[in-house]
């Protein structure tokens, strides 16, 4: 089964301003979690809670364990402004994975960028 997933830009825990650099975005949404090891492969409850960073990072949050994907390239047109279309086949989002995105106003998707590994961070217990 493979299913499109079009999906808005949210804003999940802090501020996007100019001011913020991608690291301290990243550092800020990561805040005292602790990462744990990689996985290819995580549940699909995530996508309705994408994050983009930049052009090579995304940040999913679920519950209390944010899950942060480093693009295996950089993916142009990727950024906090523009829709993320991920391309699902089955249950799990997983590394090797096609996201893609979508410029406000426009019905033509960019280019189709690779998914990483997903590490996850936890709160320390």
């Amino acid at each position: 089964m493979r299913v499109l997933l079009a999906l808005a830009p949210l804003a999940l825990a802090g501020c996007i301003t100019d001011r913020m650099t991608s690291d301290e975005e990243l550092a800020d949404v990561i805040g005292d979690r602790v990462a744990q090891a990689p996985v290819d492969c995580v549940s699909t409850s995530i996508l309705g809670n994408a994050r983009i960073i930049d052009k090579q990072t995304i940040v999913y949050r679920r519950t209390g364990t944010i899950y942060v994907n480093r693009l295996r390239s950089e993916c142009p047109g990727l950024d906090p402004y523009t829709t993320l279309i991920t391309e699902v086949k089955g249950g799990q989002l997983c590394r090797m994975d096609l996201v893609s995105t979508l410029d406000p106003g426009s019905t033509i998707p960019g280019p189709k960028c690779q998914l990483g590994q997903f590490t996850p961070y936890k709160l320390p217990d």
